[in-house]
């Protein structure tokens, strides 16, 4: 047995690991992920795209009379003629966020409240990171956990 044996299968230990790190960085931070979708794209009106919203029966701005309806039916946010859908009538849709992993390379943003297939009837693909806010996770929440893990316990081995 060479000296460097250890190291190797330790590598290799290592590297079986990597993608349970992954999953443990995800969901230790899902709550940034799901504001990512929330706040960085939702609430601006912006869909899994990057792309202002839309949907067939008209723009994806608030109408003229939209304030005075949301104003009766207590909006949670104000719905000014020209600005962009929001997704915070009562606020339900983003509170009942959540993340789940579907398998070994991908996650899901889901609504419990199950407007999610609604929304997205309406509206296409609104649920999932925009490719920037994807390469975001990827760059500031993914790639540092798996470094550090393979940093921490590069030289791990029995002896």
């Amino acid at each position: 047995m060479s000296v460097i044996t250890p190291y190797i299968d330790n590598l290799e230990n290592i590297k079986t690991e990597i993608p349970d790190i992954a999953k443990e960085a995800i969901k230790a931070r899902s709550g940034e992920i799901i504001d990512l979708v929330r706040f960085g794209q939702l609430a601006i009106g912006r869909n899994s795209f990057d792309m202002p919203l839309k949907w067939s029966g008209g723009t994806g701005f608030y109408a003229n009379n939209t304030q005075a309806y949301a104003d009766k039916q207590g909006a949670a946010t104000p719905k000014r003629r020209g600005s962009p859908y929001s997704f915070q009538w009562t606020g339900d849709t983003f509170d009942s966020m959540g993340l789940k992993q579907k398998d070994l390379d991908s996650y899901e943003i889901f609504s419990i409240d199950g407007k999610r297939r609604l929304l997205e009837s309406l509206y296409g693909e609104i649920f999932r990171l925009t490719p920037e806010h994807n390469k975001f996770v990827n760059d500031t929440i993914i790639v540092p956990a798996i470094y550090q893990h393979i940093l921490k316990n590069l030289l791990r081995v029995k002896r």
